[in-house]
């Protein structure tokens, strides 16, 4: 069976959470799955009792700042990188999905670049678990610019796919990222979420 080690942060609310928990009802019925929390546990929030569940020491957002509970910040961001390699070498993934990431979630390059790293150099398979709706901040057109060119520099580095989970009728993803056909990976709209299966060749 193959396995996926799934990341999902949550800096200023639960959206992604409810979202990621709802991918990984329908990903343990085909997949072993580790999934990474960066976020505040939430009391009676459940998971699968099939998915593995890993919290790593958790960081909010306020004011635009990273927080930490009860540490200095950096001494929490080298203990998360820490331990997030350390379940990646552990749980061994056929593939990596980062959910939002290199979309948003920017202030998480910190671990999440390494993990990329670890993954490429194992020959893991990486996806984007991408909303309908991409959060967006008003910039200049140089400063858009630059964002659009880190992403896509992003993906060409280190993505096979990008999963966009909209009704394409409703919302496509050139309406928040314009240059999204240009993007240097495979790029899948689903009508339910699918097996992923697609990623690996027959054998």
């Amino acid at each position: 069976m193959k396995k996926i080690l799934f990341y999902c942060q949550y800096l200023a609310g639960m959206g992604h959470l409810v979202r990621s928990r709802e991918i990984i009802c329908s990903l343990v019925q085909g997949f072993k799955v580790c999934l990474v929390i960066g976020g505040e546990p939430i009391a009676g929030f459940t998971f699968p009792e099939e998915a593995e569940v890993v919290y790593l020491p958790a960081l909010r957002e306020e004011a635009g700042e990273l927080l930490a509970t009860d540490q200095a910040v950096e001494e929490v961001k080298a203990g998360r990188v820490h331990q997030l390699l350390a379940v990646f070498d552990r749980f061994q993934p056929n593939c990596v999905i980062t959910e939002c990431f290199p979309f948003s979630k920017y202030k998480m390059s910190f671990e999440l670049v390494p993990l990329l790293e670890r993954a490429k150099a194992a020959q893991v398979k990486v996806v984007c678990s991408l909303r309908d709706l991409i959060m967006t901040q008003k910039m200049s057109p140089k400063g858009q610019a630059r964002k659009e060119a880190r992403i896509h520099e992003q993906i060409r580095q280190y993505y096979d796919l990008v999963l966009v989970h909209c009704d394409r009728d409703f919302q496509r993803l050139e309406a928040c990222f314009p240059t999204a056909p240009e993007l240097d990976c495979d790029v899948f709209i689903p009508d339910m979420w699918p097996s992923l299966c697609h990623l690996w060749p027959r054998s």
